[in-house]
């Protein structure tokens, strides 16, 4: 699929744990030692007012057979009942499926009734939000004791408990009112505790046959991209984003009636908002045309107002969702021109690319807009915490740079290759040629001072920025890896066998402070103020060297900003060396009471601690974050 990142890394996430002085004794089971459920207290502790009914609260019995909560009419506490004669005496379950069954049907009565789910995915009702998110710290607290030791594995195992029950037939009316509730809760649960379950893990159905889906399998896409293979909730959150998209399409198209598809092409943070801005410019209210291209970005949003969600965890159901209307709008008579976020990272989505436009009788524009990766990475590290621009996994910018570097040459063959064609209207008759072009932006080996290279067409030669001399464009279409053969007339990689990924990685071990330096005073003047007041604080020394210890020796305001588990996180993407490093140096600031900027910690840590604060800390200074 076009704009998906198909060979996305997975969004690991440790787990939280509870310590085992807070749980009761252990049951032998078929998967191990497993302790019944306890509520174990989070850090930091919830501000709710309310007690959380723990899990060993409920009366429940199992059975093979349909269960129903009821209430205990003594205590005003649900019970789960059961039918059948042969109901289990137990206290609690003494398999892990039957954990799994009892912790899924309690938290359907905790969850409570008049759950509005259109209200919740508007994102004006507070009472829908307080209802997912009451469930998701209960959940949190109650599941100690489920068959992993993980609260990953356990919060993935109870939405498969869940998918499972509803796609029972003898079981789908019971629970399927408050599904998608139930799975907000999960997915807002692993939100908060690091666990990595993504939304499109959250909102499809359970596939036919147990089969599990995974990201790299042939059959993946096509069951992700079919709709009815998505939650009803979802399906109709794909249609509050077609209205609003729509309609701002729509006016991009009727003030641009050059009738083409243009798609733009280049990593996060290499500058595509700012240039088609100013290269389609705006309305009579002064808003920005490009507001109406078809972007994952505007699709996470629909998801992302409904709840506190990261970028991440939306990034393959908002792609999704653009693709889809992308799909529709591009064959819909009587548009003019489309415009499309892509990455178009390989030759075959250029290629595909290209059908459709050709399908639809429009001329294919790629504008590339390339920078170099080390000033786009620090430009995703600047990205406010409360704003709309992504915060982007770690792995998913090296992979993207990784996949663009190898791919862009025959990116640009592949519209050198292309044949002109012709395409006649069905009703007027009319022959129009169709000729695709290739546009190519790249910034100075500083990253700033974007300037045209050169612009391909189909079976056409290149045509040369004239006003840059030759040695500059060769440097920079070397600082993209890439140059052009004059004697064969194509584009070729200056290393095709280069591992860039570990290159960057690399890179991004050194810190914010050193990288900065490569780039133009005006922009490193803005990245050291920016990076200079977000700071990892302590408000005690650290006891010992470890990840927890400095978790635990973290200000409040900090731990109530970021997951423990997130943060313990954040240090997987560091080599071992360079971890033990900033364990040591977060010591050494907790015992002189000091604090640590993002300067002076390595890069790919910093990138992953921002991209997992879920608000601005309030001890961070005024513009640090990039408020006035």
């Amino acid at each position: 699929m076009d704009g998906i990142d198909k060979s996305q890394p997975p969004s690991g996430g440790k787990s939280r744990k509870i310590s085992e002085a807070d749980s009761p004794d252990k049951v032998k089971t078929p998967m191990g030692d497993l302790s019944p459920v306890s509520v174990g207290k989070r850090f930091p502790a919830s501000g709710r007012s309310e007690r959380h009914q723990s899990l060993d609260e409920y009366e429940i019995n199992l059975s093979p057979s349909q269960s129903v909560i009821t209430e205990n009419s003594d205590s005003g506490i649900g019970t789960l009942s059961s039918n059948s004669a042969s109901s289990l005496d137990q206290s609690f379950p003494q398999t892990p499926e039957e954990q799994l069954e009892r912790l899924l049907l309690a938290s359907r009565h905790h969850l409570g009734d008049g759950f509005d789910s259109r209200l919740f995915l508007s994102g004006r009702g507070q009472e829908p939000f307080n209802q997912v998110d009451y469930l998701a710290d209960w959940l949190l607290d109650n599941i100690a004791s489920l068959p992993s030791d993980s609260e990953s594995g356990a919060l993935t195992k109870l939405l498969t408990t869940l998918k499972m029950t509803e796609s029972d037939p003898s079981r789908n009316k019971e629970i399927s009112p408050y599904s998608f509730a139930m799975r907000s809760a999960i997915l807002l649960a692993s939100e908060k505790s690091g666990a990595g379950i993504e939304s499109w893990e959250a909102y499809t159905k359970q596939p036919p046959g147990k089969k599990v889906m995974k990201l790299s399998g042939p059959d993946f896409w096509p069951w992700v991209e079919k709709h009815t293979n998505w939650v009803p909730e979802a399906q109709a959150a794909f249609l509050k984003y077609v209205e609003t998209a729509y309609v701002a399409a729509r006016k991009l198209s009727s003030l641009h009636q050059e009738n083409q598809v243009v798609a733009y092409k280049g990593g996060f943070g290499a500058g595509k908002t700012s240039h088609g801005k100013e290269a389609f410019g705006s309305d009579e209210d002064a808003q920005p045309l490009f507001a109406g291209s078809i972007a994952p970005d505007s699709a996470k949003s629909v998801m992302r107002k409904a709840m506190p969600l990261s970028h991440g965890t939306v990034h393959l159901q908002g792609s999704n969702m653009a693709f889809n209307l992308f799909d529709g709008l591009i064959q819909k008579s009587g548009m003019g021109t489309i415009i499309y976020d892509t990455s178009l990272s390989r030759a075959k989505d250029i290629e595909d690319m290209i059908g459709k436009s050709v399908q639809a009788g429009k001329p294919l524009k790629v504008v590339d807009i390339a920078r170099d990766d080390k000033a786009r990475m620090l430009a995703v590290l600047g990205r406010r915490v409360v704003d709309n621009d992504p915060r982007i996994p770690v792995g998913f910018l090296l992979a993207g740079a990784s996949r663009d570097r190898s791919g862009r040459a025959e990116c640009l063959n592949t519209v050198l290759n292309s044949k002109k064609s012709h395409h006649i209207d069905k009703k007027t008759k009319e022959s129009t040629e169709l000729v695709h072009r290739y546009e190519f932006h790249c910034a100075d080996q500083t990253g700033s001072d974007r300037q045209w290279l050169v612009t391909l067409k189909s079976s056409e030669p290149p045509e040369w920025n004239p006003n840059l001399p030759e040695e500059e464009i060769t440097r920079r279409l070397a600082s993209q890896g890439i140059r052009f053969n004059s004697t064969s007339g194509r584009f070729e990689s200056l290393s095709p066998g280069e591992d860039w990924s570990e290159v960057m990685r690399k890179e991004l071990h050194k810190s914010p402070r050193t990288l900065v330096s490569n780039l133009s005073k005006g922009e490193a003047d803005i990245r050291l103020q920016q990076f200079m007041g977000r700071t990892i604080q302590f408000d005690r020394p650290m006891a010992g060297r470890s990840i927890e210890e400095a978790y635990y020796s973290m200000s409040l305001p900090l731990t109530l900003a970021i997951p423990k588990d997130a943060f313990l996180d954040a240090f997987s993407v560091l080599d071992q060396d360079t971890a033990q490093q900033l364990i040591h140096d977060m010591h050494e600031a907790s015992i002189a009471e000091h604090s640590i900027s993002y300067l002076d910690v390595p890069t790919i840590f910093a990138l992953e601690f921002n991209r997992y604060l879920t608000s601005i800390p309030s001890s961070w200074p005024e513009g640090s974050d990039g408020r006035a």
